[in-house]
Order: structure tokens, then sequence, then C-alpha cells
């Protein structure tokens, strides 16, 4: 039986996004939630021909969900602000910092990174609000970048 990391900064993490990740009125369609996607591992990678994981339309399901070959995103899911949050979780697992429960100081990084550069956020202040709602966020230098891409070849031949 595998142990589970108990995932404590969750609700704080969903509070937070409510207040300060904006979320646009606009609902995306499939095509372009993977277009974004594809845009945010494409720059956090530094590599144009990043392997995507499958998107899947969420039908029969009422959870967003993301990892790292798969990212479910129901129509209600379908906004920056939820495509990005699922995208982070993509990353976190291919990274393979995915042992702190799910939203954890590696997750709230890599958000507040796509954050910043999809959408022009302030990074500095995301954090400083994260940290002021007692959300812990590791500094940008613990994200290991030279080994992301060894990282997600040794994911994907397991998978």
């Amino acid at each position: 039986m595998v142990k589970r990391t108990r995932d404590n900064q969750k609700n704080k993490v969903y509070d937070w996004e409510n207040e300060h990740v904006p979320v646009t009125g606009e609902e995306l369609s499939l095509a372009q939630c993977e277009q974004l996607i594809h845009q945010a591992l494409v720059w956090w990678f530094r590599d144009s021909m990043v392997s995507m994981p499958l998107i899947k339309n969420g039908k029969g399901t009422r959870i967003a969900r993301g990892g790292a070959t798969t990212i479910n995103l129901p129509r209600w899911a379908r906004n920056y602000g939820v495509v990005l949050h699922e995208t982070s979780h993509c990353l976190v697992d291919r990274m393979g910092h995915n042992k702190d429960g799910g939203h954890g100081p590696y997750f709230m990084r890599t958000y507040i990174e796509l954050l910043g550069h999809v959408l022009n956020m302030d990074r500095a202040d995301l954090v400083r609000k994260a940290r002021a709602d007692k959300i812990k966020v590791i500094s940008p230098e613990h994200l290991n970048r030279p080994g992301r891409i060894q990282a997600i070849d040794r994911i994907l031949e397991s998978a």
C-alpha cells in the first residue's frame, strides 16, 4: 500500500486562488485549452517538441484534474485560471515534485510562474499574498530547471 501525503495546503490554495487569480468571463474551447497548455509546456521546458498530455473533455465528470499524462477539463473548468492550475499539476508530476500532497510549495511556485508568464501577473505580489495566507511557496531556484527535461523523459518512459 502506498502512503499518500496529506494535502495540507489544498483549501488555503483554493481560497487564495478564488481571491487573487482572475477567472475570465469567457469559456475557452477545448482546442483553446490545448493551445494554452501547449504554450505553457513549451515555455516551461524551453522545447517546442514537448510531449503533450492527453486533454480530456471531462464528459461525465465534474472534477478538473491534471497529471503527468492527462488533463481532464469539464466545461466549467475551461478558463485561464483552472487550465493553468491543472497544467501546474501536470508539470509538478512530470518533474517528480508531487510528493508534497498536491498543492504544496512546488505546486505553488509552478502555478505562480505560469500565472506570471501567461497572464502577466506580478509573481512577487502573488508570492507575498500566498505567504500572507500562510501558504508555502518554494524559491524559484529550487525548481531544478536544468533537470526538468530528463525528469519528464523518465516519467513518460515509465507510463
